[in-house]
């Protein structure tokens, strides 16, 4: 069994083959054809660097000498302090808790009741108002 191209098996015209070219290119027969890209930025292969702007004049020399004895920043010794060591404070305590100072007991007062204690009954006359839905909604 041999394996055949995507181009040799499909007539359709709605898949491309991934060796060939798109059908822009066909009528071309280009196999790298040039695009806008590649005639704006053309390849620098064999382009030499420039030079550099600052002239060879001022290049940097190594070694001209010994620095002043000025260091790059400022050195001071600093006043080195030793912390005091640690003396607690001798007070007398007296082991007792101070729950009830801190924790006092207020009197409580029992929760009123959100519901009212009695529930009149609604008389079953006619009433004379008109439901909400009608108020609400106005008919021209």
């Amino acid at each position: 069994m041999t394996l055949l191209c995507l181009c040799q098996i499909c007539t359709c015209g709605l898949h491309r083959c991934p060796r060939r070219p798109t059908r822009i290119y066909e009528e071309l027969d280009l196999s790298c054809p040039t695009t806008e890209y590649s005639e704006k930025f053309t390849s620098f292969e064999h382009v030499i660097p420039s030079q550099n702007i600052k002239s060879t004049k001022h290049k940097h020399q190594a070694n001209e000498g010994k620095m002043s004895e000025r260091l790059p920043r400022d050195t001071f010794q600093e006043m080195v302090h030793a912390p005091e060591e640690y003396r607690p404070k001798m007070v007398d305590t007296d082991m007792t808790t101070t729950y009830k100072q801190n924790f006092n007991v207020y009197p409580l007062q029992p929760a009123e009741t959100m519901r009212p204690l009695d529930r009149r009954l609604i008389k079953k006359e006619k009433l004379d108002t008109l439901p909400t839905y009608k108020v609400q909604v106005r008919y021209c």
